[in-house]
């Protein structure tokens, strides 16, 4: 028996990116795509995985953006253009948390950026826990992320699903035992949970 999900966030919770931010500042701004690149294929990457702080990290490359305001709105113009929750994947996870089954998120996300999704988007209510690579270190493609969720649940793998729009984290969770879907479209959602509501 189930007792436990737990759901990437980008392209099944959060939802409606066409582009990459860095792509849309990119075009949007002027800024040649190689210098939005450097800072989000290396500055970030670092970010997501709680090494580095993204405010100290994004400082010196806004003047090269054109970017004239401050850090802190700037990650808000960028957080707010990211934001858009689907509310028929939230009315299952709400339904699945009022028949007993623990929701948990397992995304990739840096600290600040999360903390906005939990407060400012209201995700928190929503879920009971979060595994995020930039508190555990890992990827959802490694299986430490897994080990440390293994850890910290009080469920064996067989009680857990995970759902993921990226093959290579569905197999790494699988590997561990942990019975987890390739996320397409919200069908895959509802026909593997419909047995627990």
């Amino acid at each position: 028996m189930i007792k436990a999900i737990l759901f990437d966030l980008d392209g099944i919770v959060m939802v409606g990116r066409t582009k990459y931010f860095s792509h849309r500042y990119s075009e949007e701004h002027g800024v040649p795509q190689s210098e939005v690149n450097e800072f989000f294929l290396e500055n970030f990457k670092k970010c997501t995985f709680g090494t580095c702080d993204l405010k100290e990290e994004l400082a010196p490359f806004l003047p090269r953006w054109n970017w004239k305001d401050s850090v802190e709105s700037f990650m808000e113009y960028w957080f707010k253009t990211e934001s858009t929750v689907d509310s028929d994947v939230l009315a299952i996870i709400d339904t699945l948390r009022a028949n007993g089954v623990k929701c948990y998120m397992a995304t990739r996300q840096e600290k600040y950026r999360l903390k906005y999704l939990l407060e400012e988007v209201g995700l928190a209510s929503h879920f009971d826990g979060v595994f995020s690579t930039c508190d555990i270190g890992y990827d959802k493609s490694q299986p430490e992320f897994w080990l440390k969720v293994l850890a910290d649940l009080p469920y064996a793998p067989a009680e857990i699903t995970f759902f993921d729009d990226k093959l290579v984290n569905v197999e790494a969770a699988n590997a561990l035992g942990i019975s987890s879907y390739l996320y397409d479209t919200i069908d895959v959602l509802r026909r593997e949970t419909a047995s627990l509501y």
